[in-house]
């Protein structure tokens, strides 16, 4: 048999009223109400909620819950907004500099070509341990003369 959620007395021979929440059945001295406040209360307003004690509990407890959740996604947001700024900044540096370094292709190409030129010259060289070096006097190209 059916008992009232608030006062736990049998609900047989009583009006009752379900609860909105778990929708088990209540007195109506148990919520306060007389017959004609709860037919006006389902027929006329839908925003009034009629919850049974342990709901209610239970709600206050959700209340609580979704504050946390509420102030943790709020500080998810303010986070998440820093940290794609910081990245946006990085990345902003990060290209500029990648410009700075590749502005003068040209530059850099002939660098490179005389770099394998000059390396194949100097694979044919020889070197002699135990020799001397000419005094620096010599320039460079009588150096290279006496070294052929």
């Amino acid at each position: 048999m059916p008992v009232c959620l608030n006062c736990g007395n049998s609900v047989a021979n009583a009006t009752t009223i379900p609860c909105d929440a778990c929708q088990g059945p209540l007195h109506l001295k148990c919520v306060g109400l007389s017959e004609s406040d709860a037919v006006w209360t389902r027929a006329r307003s839908k925003t009034i909620k009629v919850v049974c004690t342990n709901c209610n509990n239970n709600m206050s407890q959700f209340k609580d819950l979704k504050s946390l959740i509420t102030s943790l996604q709020q500080y998810f947001l303010v986070n998440i907004e820093k940290l794609r700024s910081d990245f946006e900044a990085q990345l902003k540096d990060l290209k500029s500099s990648v410009n700075t370094t590749t502005s003068s292709p040209a530059h850099n190409f002939e660098e490179i070509v005389n770099e394998v030129a000059e390396r194949q010259n100097r694979k044919q060289n020889l070197i002699m341990f135990g020799v001397d070096e000419q005094p620096n006097e010599f320039n460079v190209n009588q150096a290279t003369e006496q070294d052929r």
